[in-house]
């Protein structure tokens, strides 16, 4: 090899070694200006949002046992499984009858209190009274004509007293058997004028009296009514499911004596599991019912646990987490597993708006123009040109196209702010990554 030719071959490798080298040095400003490309592709596309909730029953049945009463038997253990109508435990009721019977009486009572109430007048109740009345009138006639001839046994006693034929013993005698009956006198005349005001009262106060007796007797009726329902009720009490399901909480001891307010014992329904959550009002509006629910328990190690919405609540909530407005959705989930218990913290994600066979884009090949016109780079045969679009759903990633682009166009996924003040232009295969 000539020398000359041996020259050339380093300087040619030392010249791809130098450009090699610039290529790197500057590779990064380069590779922000490299586009990437894909194809528009027909998938299955939806939106999802991430909640969090906790497990629920299906249903669930708290019974709490009045204060104060015995427990004579226990039908149950805590876990024991139980159905609708099966009888739980049983009380001792002796005090119970006695009370009912004790209201009973008293409402017998009251009753007939009341009917002889009604059946009473003015007239009837005030004839005692004027009998009374007039009774005094006559004693009053009579005292005064004892106090007459008193008066008048008197006067002559002085007479015969100052002439001195009445000794001064049967004169003093004389003079108090007057002054006594004069006494008497005036007190039954102002027992009768008190007697008077007390008639004429109860008159003028009579129907006033009569109403607001029969208005308190009526109140206690009513009362003692309500009082023996509840007894009765009491009485009718069997003491057993509502629902069926597994006992979770046995508060009782049976002969013993309740001493708490409960609830004592707690039933769940399990056949069916469900997470209370809440959404937020914005995204309330897109989901339901059946729309599909993945769901993931902290802890739990497993296949995939899937449900779906069972229920939306009519009404938003005021609050979620002390941010906006939303809404009590209720998940069902599918198939439960028998660890999942009731109380554990869930997380869902909600799917919704599902598209099947949506032609769609990576979302970043989306851009606005200043009209709020959306559109994307297709690029054929070397050529990019800008393509107004019509977009659908989207998530995180993708953008449904639902006009003006098919399945298998080539478009520019991450289009630069040179790019977009075009219309078109062309992409060398240098330009992309």
């Amino acid at each position: 090899m000539k020398f000359s030719t041996y020259l050339k071959y380093v300087l040619t490798i030392l010249s791809i070694l130098f450009l090699s080298f610039i290529i790197y040095a500057i590779n990064p400003v380069i590779g922000d200006k490299r586009a990437q490309v894909s194809y528009a592709v027909k998938k299955d596309l939806g939106q999802s949002i991430m909640v969090n909730g906790i497990v629920t029953a299906k249903d669930k049945e708290e019974i709490s046992v009045e204060r104060g009463k015995i427990v004579k038997r226990l039908h149950i253990r805590e876990n024991s499984i139980v159905n609708k109508g099966d009888i739980l435990f049983e009380t001792d009721e002796s005090d119970l009858k006695v009370d009912v019977k004790r209201k009973e009486l008293e409402l017998i009572d009251a009753q007939r209190e009341l009917e002889n109430i009604k059946e009473t007048s003015l007239e009837k109740e005030n004839k005692d009274n004027e009998l009374a009345l007039k009774k005094l009138e006559f004693d009053i006639i009579a005292k005064r004509a004892d106090l007459k001839d008193l008066e008048e046994n008197y006067n002559v006693s002085i007479e015969l007293y100052e002439k001195g034929y009445l000794s001064k013993k049967d004169f003093e005698a004389t003079e108090y058997k007057y002054n006594k009956a004069l006494t008497e006198l005036e007190l039954l005349e102002n027992r009768y004028e008190l007697e008077k005001e007390k008639v004429q009262d109860f008159v003028n106060n009579y129907e006033k009296k009569r109403s607001e007796k029969l208005d308190m007797l009526i109140r206690k009726i009513e009362l003692l009514k309500l009082e023996l329902n509840e007894l009765y009720k009491n009485e009718r009490k069997t003491n057993t499911a509502g629902i069926s399901g597994e006992v979770v909480n046995l508060d009782l001891e049976e002969g013993e004596k309740v001493n708490t307010t409960g609830p004592h014992i707690t039933i769940y329904d399990l056949s069916e599991l469900y997470i209370d959550t809440i959404v937020e009002q914005r995204y309330a509006s897109y989901l339901k019912l059946g729309d599909t629910a993945e769901i993931t328990i902290p802890g739990l190690i497993g296949d995939k646990i899937y449900g779906s919405i069972y229920s939306i609540d009519k009404v938003v909530s005021s609050k979620t987490n002390g941010e906006e407005p939303g809404v009590n959705i209720k998940v069902k989930i599918d198939k439960p597993d028998e660890i999942i218990k009731i109380g554990y913290r869930a997380n869902v994600k909600l799917m919704f708006n599902s598209r099947e066979n949506a032609v769609s884009v990576d979302y970043r090949a989306i851009v606005t123009d200043r009209n709020g016109n959306e559109f994307a780079y297709v690029v054929k045969d070397g050529i990019a040109t800008r393509t107004y679009v019509e977009t659908g759903i989207r998530n995180d990633f993708e953008v449904e196209i639902t006009k003006g682009l098919t399945k298998g166009d080539l478009y520019i996924i991450n289009p630069s702010e040179k790019m977009r003040e075009k219309d078109s232009f062309r992409l060398w295969r240098y330009e992309i990554k």
